[in-house]
């Protein structure tokens, strides 16, 4: 498990590629790039850092 990652892209693709290659479940996180929330279907470009943070919830 993880709180958040930073990741560089190594090449052209859309988030959703990106976590699904990641093994990551994207209804549990929230990913940033530039500081703005992205959206699954956004294109990261080759050398683009985005920030992956995982949802917390408590009650």
């Amino acid at each position: 498990m993880f709180r958040g990652i930073k990741i560089k892209a190594k090449k052209n693709m859309k988030i959703s590629r990106l976590l699904e290659e990641l093994d990551i479940n994207r209804e549990e996180v929230i990913v940033f790039k530039k500081g703005e929330i992205c959206v699954e279907e956004e294109e990261i470009r080759k050398g683009e850092e985005i920030e992956i943070l995982k949802v917390v919830s408590g009650g």
